[in-house]
């Protein structure tokens, strides 16, 4: 059994309210389902959960990957942003400051991939143990 989330009892509606469309969610549940993958998150521009997905064993961490996602995400804005002060000529003809594109964490168990935009982040975390069997 696994644990689907949102912030509204009725899942589809309540995502279309917030202007995810049905095929941001049919590829939501699509990202789900591939191997490996034990959580998908949404969250919107403030970093607050709008729809989740975690597998049983996952379920008591989906609220840390949510927590560690967002941290993750404000200290590498906040380094960006560092370096645009420190040397603004050396990142060619960019124009501004740069953000957060993709992030992609490893540990011994999990992989973290976080891929911001301006309305939503979506968030994947990935068993490298289950990964490594369909190698």
């Amino acid at each position: 059994m696994a644990l689907f989330g949102d912030d509204d009892d009725g899942i589809g509606e309540a995502l279309r309210d917030q202007g995810i469309s049905d095929h941001v969610d049919n590829k939501f549940m699509e990202l789900s389902t591939f191997q490996g993958v034990r959580g998908v998150i949404i969250l919107n521009s403030s970093g607050d959960p709008v729809k989740w997905y975690f597998e049983e064993n996952y379920q008591h961490a989906a609220f840390k990957f949510i927590s560690i996602s967002v941290q993750l995400m404000s200290h590498i804005r906040t380094s960006l942003r560092k370096l645009d002060k420190l040397e603004p000529d050396s990142w060619g003809d960019a124009g501004g400051e740069q953000d957060l594109r993709f992030l992609r964490v490893r540990s011994k168990k999990n992989e973290i991939i976080i891929a911001p935009s301006v309305d939503y982040t979506l968030v994947v975390v990935q068993d490298l143990n289950a990964m490594d069997m369909v190698d």
